[in-house]
């Protein structure tokens, strides 16, 4: 803290009186009167106008005191009303920077959250940090302001820090700016992906389930046909709840299309029903229909491979392409705003230091 000057004020006059005249001398009286016409004598001065030499002085030199004394007491008085503003100034700075710190709270934890790998638990976070982001938002605004109104009335060094948490303060400002998007989009993936993990289960599950049909069915007994359209069934309940998952997930993150997805399980079902229809035929003693649908069923398959090798390698994968385009300007903006906050807090922190 930086105090205000303090004035000491030292002023002594002597004033020095005229000689006196020396006592029992008299001053020369003796007049000369010129025989010309004597010369027009100066007008006189105005009554009161002149006083004496010494009363004039004396009185002038009082009158030099008194300016003394009270400038003296002018510049005390202005030492310490500067004082006391710089020290009003520096406790509102204070305040300004406890405002700073109290928006850290919320600001490091969304600069964890923006930087986390994304899954349920970081979603819950940014969906808590959302609803925190706009207290933190007005301590940095009402902070920015008090350094507005006290940064003039600061002394040099401490103008100097103040202007430095200034620019931490805007640049936390951008920054939750930036991470706003960001963080809407970390609870938007963070729903979609239980939904979109369980479709992807289920369809793996499905494939496993239709796969173990076929092998049964190619054993041609009545007991493995029976439990290869058992094993159908199962398959096409896994299909239709990934299909209802892939619906969820779309929903919770638009941005991630999973319509691919959703096609190869609409396909998928209805090949699981030429399946049960081939296990119906056989068990009911018409092999020739059995074949006739196994063959629809054979040609149903080939194609539903051949959409199998189009689809991404899982939906994380669609979740994670959509989420790089979606927060890509957001992440840079970020970026560049903490870049220049960790510049700004580096400085603060040179000057404080």
């Amino acid at each position: 803290m930086t105090n205000g000057p303090n004035s000491n004020t030292d002023a002594s006059g002597n004033v020095a009186s005229s000689p006196a005249q020396t006592p029992g001398t008299d001053a020369d009286t003796t007049a000369v009167i010129a025989p010309v016409t004597p010369t027009v004598p100066a007008s006189p001065e105005p009554p009161g106008k002149v006083p004496t030499s010494r009363s004039k002085w004396v009185v002038f030199l009082w009158f030099l005191a008194g300016v003394v004394i009270v400038s003296a007491a002018i510049v005390a008085v202005l030492g310490y009303q500067r004082t006391t503003t710089q020290r009003a100034a520096s406790a509102d700075l204070t305040e300004a920077s406890r405002l700073v710190e109290r928006a850290d709270s919320t600001v490091i934890a969304v600069d964890a959250n923006v930087r986390s790998s994304i899954d349920s638990t970081v979603a819950a976070e940014a969906q808590t940090l959302l609803e925190q982001v706009g207290k933190a938002n007005d301590d940095l605004t009402a902070a920015i302001a008090i350094i507005g109104d006290v940064k003039d009335r600061l002394p040099e060094a401490e103008a100097q820090q103040a202007e430095a948490l200034k620019a931490s303060a805007e640049a936390r400002l951008v920054m939750l700016e930036s991470a706003q998007p960001i963080l809407e989009t970390n609870v938007m993936v963070g729903t979609a992906l239980g939904p979109a993990d369980e479709a992807w289960t289920a369809l793996l599950d499905a494939d496993r389930l239709s796969k173990q049909s076929v092998a049964e069915y190619n054993k041609l007994t009545k007991a493995s046909v029976t439990k290869a359209k058992d094993l159908a069934t199962r398959a096409e309940t896994k299909v239709k709840a990934a299909k209802t998952a892939f619906d969820q997930a779309g929903k919770a993150y638009e941005s991630a299309d999973f319509s691919a997805y959703i096609v190869f399980c609409d396909a998928k079902i209805e090949s699981l029903v030429l399946s049960r229809k081939v296990d119906d035929a056989y068990l009911a003693g018409k092999p020739a229909d059995a074949n006739e649908i196994g063959d629809k069923f054979n040609a149903a398959e080939e194609r539903l491979q051949q959409q199998a090798k189009k689809l991404p390698a899982s939906p994380r994968v669609v979740i994670g392409d959509a989420y790089e385009a979606g927060v890509k300007d957001a992440s840079a903006a970020y970026a560049q705003a903490r870049a220049e906050a960790t510049k700004a807090d580096a400085r603060y922190k040179d000057l404080i230091d």
